[in-house]
Parts: structure tokens; sequence; C-alpha cells
């Protein structure tokens, strides 16, 4: 029986492609209640969810490519196990080798910019993660246009990236060459091509390093924010989840290497290419998962906590502590052991305190509107006190 490992490799491709699809219809039924529980749908928000649509529209595409890419080429197999294939079937296989090629970077950037917007609705308060999300958004982009372009005119003619097996044939019946396809030990080619292993291996080194600023960024949104640690562990967890990507993207770039090296001298054999399918896949996956909180919140609302609710409970100063929403820009009283100050031995006055707005859309950071930091004016009344020791019973003095 032949050794061979294609039904894994087809199995891989199948297994992501099912899990994007499902994270992505998980994203829609999200939309769908966040839009019923009066979430706004804004241009942030359109465009983010149409990237990754359109996203999701080529990783369908390319897994397909991959499937046939697969099958005419014999990937799984040993070398000396594959036989030999017509040259109709070898520019076939290369017409899919180069799709998935074309579609790869676009799909990775398409995800990223989606996260970028992302991150702009729910932190682009922040001065500084504002620049730095609009230098990654234009630096992906930019990428993505060179590598596309790269890519798509590595050979000359532009035919020959996967036309050679037909054109180095021509070219060498037309210069006479031996069986090996060589003059005067000079091999003979139909066109001619850049580096392309290395022009792969510095494309995917540029990919890891645009993901590391995406996945680095949230660290610089909620690095001061002033909540719970639990929720700021969660919070950089959920906005920081496309780490995953960034590891399978230095894996790939590490089976790469060795798919090119010179001595690997049965390239067919394997899964590993298969890591391109797998990474696009799950960036749309790491993609979807920061738009889920409203779903989440309905499944299961205690994972993400209540966002702006706090119980009302009375004060030292006499004053009930009411929940921030209800006295927003409606000149409630508030104590200000509301914020956590301690007030003994304060005297009256009225002051401007600057607290943190978290109830959001996606319940993870508050977007943009509420610009994460609020100042909100309150009135700190205060009672004359003195201490028990100062205190004069009727009648009697206090000893």
């Amino acid at each position: 029986m032949v050794d061979t490992q294609q039904p894994e490799a087809l199995a891989i491709i199948g297994v992501f492609l099912s899990i994007t699809t499902i994270f992505a219809a998980l994203r829609i039924w999200a939309r769908v209640i966040g839009c019923k529980n009066g979430i706004r749908w804004d241009s942030y928000m359109m465009w983010s969810d149409g990237l990754i649509a359109l996203a999701y529209a080529l990783v369908a595409t390319e897994s397909y490519a991959s499937i046939k890419y697969t099958l005419y080429t014999w990937q799984g197999y040993h070398l000396v196990d594959i036989p030999k294939l017509s040259i109709a079937d070898q520019v076939r296989g290369q017409k899919y080798n180069l799709a998935n090629q074309l579609l790869y970077n676009p799909i990775l950037a398409l995800v990223k910019a989606s996260v970028i917007l992302f991150l702009l609705r729910i932190g682009g308060a922040k001065p500084i993660a504002k620049k730095a999300l609009w230098t990654t958004f234009v630096l992906n982009l930019l990428l993505a246009i060179a590598i596309f372009f790269a890519d798509a005119f590595q050979c000359t003619p532009f035919n020959y990236v996967y036309d050679y097996p037909m054109m180095d044939l021509t070219a060498q019946k037309a210069a006479g060459a031996d069986s090996k396809g060589q003059v005067n030990g000079v091999t003979i080619k139909g066109g001619k091509c850049i580096d392309q292993i290395n022009f792969f291996l510095i494309s995917a080194g540029l990919a890891v390093g645009t993901d590391l600023l995406v996945v680095a960024i949230p660290t610089v949104i909620i690095w001061d924010l002033k909540m719970a640690r639990r929720k700021k562990i969660a919070a950089g967890a959920i906005l920081s989840v496309g780490v995953l990507v960034t590891a399978v993207s230095i894996a790939r770039l590490i089976i790469y290497h060795w798919r090119f090296s010179p001595k690997n001298h049965d390239r067919t054999y394997g899964v590993g290419y298969t890591v391109s399918s797998m990474e696009a896949n799950l960036a749309i996956t790491t993609g979807c998962v920061p738009s889920l909180g409203p779903l989440v919140r309905r499944i299961a609302p205690r994972i993400l906590g209540s966002t702006g609710n706090y119980p009302s409970r009375p004060t030292p100063s006499g004053y009930v502590q009411q929940t921030g929403e209800g006295n927003e820009g409606k000149g409630g009283q508030v104590s200000l052991e509301t914020f956590g100050a301690r007030t003994t031995g304060w005297k009256g006055s009225r002051s401007q305190v600057e607290v943190e707005a978290w109830s959001s859309d996606e319940n993870i950071l508050p977007p943009e509107p509420e610009q994460i930091r609020k100042a909100v004016n309150v009135d700190v009344t205060f009672s004359d006190a003195s201490s028990i020791e100062g205190r004069k019973v009727q009648g009697k003095p206090a000893f």
C-alpha cells in the first residue's frame, strides 16, 4: 500500500475552513443581537465587518484552490510514488498554486485592517494608540499591495510562473537540448523569475512583523486603564487573541524554510504546506472573536460582567451612591466615595473627578464617543463631624 498523507492534508484544509465559517456566522449573530439592543452600526463597525466578509470570500476560494493544488500535484505522496504527470496537469496544478499565493497575503491584510478599525472604534480616544493604529493600517495596506504585485509578476513573461513546464519544453526543443533539457551543460528555460524562495521567506517575515504590531497595540490601549485586574486581563486576552495567528505565521516561516531547503528531497510528502491555509482561516477566526461580546453576554453574562451598573448603597456622608449611567449629565449628587476617595476630614467643596466609562458596544472597552475617560462633575457635600473624644454629652463634659 502506498504511503500517503494526502487525506490528512485535505482534512486540515476542510476543518479549518469549517471553523472559520462557524465563527463568521457567530459574528453575524452577534451583530444582529447588538443591533436589536440598540448598538449603533457606525462606519468603523461597517468597514470592519465588510473587510472580514471579503476576507472570508477569499479564504473560501483559497481553500478550494488548495484542495485542487493538493489533488493535481499529488501533495502528500512521496516523490517516488507520484506517476509522471502530463504537461497539462502540471500547468493546471501550478495555476492553483499561483492562486494560493495571490490570495494568501490579501486575506491576512484584510483581517488586520478589520481588526485595526475595530481597535480604532473602541480605543481611538488614546492619541498614541490612534496614531499607532493608523500608521499600522497604512503600512499594512502598502505592504499588501507591494507583495501582491511582486507575487503576480515574479516571472517574466507573466505566465511563466504557472506555464513553465510547457514553455521550458518548447524552448529546449527549439535550442536542440538533450534529454535533460541542457545545451553545453546549461539548462534551457522559457522564462526567468526572481529568487522565489527568498521572496516567500521575506514576505512571510514582513507579515509576522505587522502581526506583532497589531497584537501589541491593544496592550497600549488598556495599559493605564483603571479597571479591575480580572477585566483588564480578560480584555487584553480578547483583543490580543491574534497572537495565535502570529505563532502560526512564525511556524509557517520555519516550515517553508525547510520545504524550500536543498536538503529536502521529498517536498511533496507531508502536510506542512497546508499551514498557509491554516493561517489564513485562523486569522479570520481570531478576527471575529472580539466582536462576539453581545453574543457572549447573552449566553454567559458572567464572563464579561456587567457594564456601567453599580449597586446603590449609603455612604458615610449620608448620600446614596447612584449608578454612573444614572447620573451622567443629570446633576445628581454622588458621594466622592463612589469613586473610591476618602472623605474624612475634608471640607465641603465642588470638584471635577475623572472616572472611567466601561460600557461599550462590544462589552470590552468604551466606544470612541465615550472617549474611554470622561470627566463627570460631582457635588461633594460634607457635614461637620467631630470625633467621639471631642463630642460633648448633653450636660456633661467629655472625658
